[in-house]
């Protein structure tokens, strides 16, 4: 099996590596205490001002790389694994998960580990950071079973992206038996291979939570200032809902001319007798009750036209 590394995998160090590079024992304890060098498990070290610059997910994921420098072969799981495959999460972990295999029976310290009833390491890959991971696939029906449905369908709309197959993911969603299953089973009936982004993700799912009937989603609708792609729409009442990120409109070069043609757009569609409904993360994420009352206005405002 190839493997691959990543520019954080190039920043991590055990000691014998540090030792190896000419740095005794006594110079990493005193760069540790000068807070020079990060000790980010027993025994692995990085930079403190290479750490400081990580974001959130990279941190979680040079965590993994540094315990796999002491560990013989662990392979991750859960939201550990789906660091590493680069899948958004939403909650966060204090442990590394990994899975219990004869090379890891007990959990150190730092460490959960995950039993499986069948041999994981054949539903295991590399990952871009040179460690191994349950696959994609297993990773989002681990994810979906114990962190629940909003969390899996975020995990599961971005392996869809690129790294799973929609009927195969359904299939394995749908079987699992025993804990987490009906959590599973919620996940394979609210994931979409159109979603473009988590914000998105958990809009589709308060939809579902709220019993709104199902949108269609990435719709193209032509207008005189070309085409216009809204999030979802409902044709049979004209309301379009946009979920509005922060980098949504950096997408597509200068912010400022992005912004004006959406403009541009949005009157074109109003004047095509659409309702447009906005939201944000604050109201998807935090409170929902929003989206919900909003899209309830636009669809009694819709009737009455």
């Amino acid at each position: 099996m190839t493997t691959r590394t990543s520019p954080i995998t190039e920043h991590i160090f055990s000691a014998r590596e540090l030792r190896n590079r000419g740095y005794s024992a006594s110079t990493i304890r005193r760069l540790v205490l000068r807070k020079r060098l990060l000790t980010i498990y027993h025994g692995v070290y990085v930079r403190q001002s290479i750490w400081n610059s990580w974001s959130r997910e990279e941190k979680e994921i040079a965590r993994c790389v540094g315990y796999s420098k002491v560990a013989k072969d662990p392979i991750f799981t859960h939201l550990s694994a789906a660091h590493l495959y680069g899948l958004p999460t939403l909650s966060k972990s204090d442990f590394l998960h990994v899975a219990q295999t004869s090379l890891c029976k007990k959990a150190p310290p730092g460490i959960r580990l995950h039993r499986y009833s069948f041999d994981i390491q054949k539903h295991s890959a590399a990952t871009a950071h040179g460690v191994l991971a349950t696959s994609p696939l297993q990773t989002v029906v681990d994810c979906s079973r114990v962190y629940g449905s909003l969390e899996g369908t975020v995990i599961a709309d971005s392996a869809l992206k690129t790294m799973v197959n929609f009927a195969e993911l359904q299939a394995a969603l749908t079987t699992v038996k025993g804990y987490g299953s009906a959590r599973a089973k919620e996940v394979a009936e609210r994931m979409s291979p159109h979603s473009e982004s988590v914000g998105e993700s958990i809009t589709r799912y308060r939809l579902h939570e709220f019993g709104f009937p199902a949108p269609e989603e990435q719709v193209s609708i032509r207008t005189p200032y070309g085409l216009f792609r809204p999030d979802f729409i409902w044709r049979d009442l004209r309301v379009i809902l946009e979920f509005d990120g922060r980098g949504k409109y950096q997408d597509y070069g200068d912010t400022q001319q992005a912004l004006i043609r959406e403009r541009d757009r949005e009157k074109a569609l109003a004047n095509q007798g659409w309702i447009i409904v906005r939201v944000n993360w604050e109201s998807v994420y935090l409170y929902p009750e929003r989206l919900a009352r909003d899209l309830k206005r636009a669809f009694v405002r819709a009737r009455k036209l």
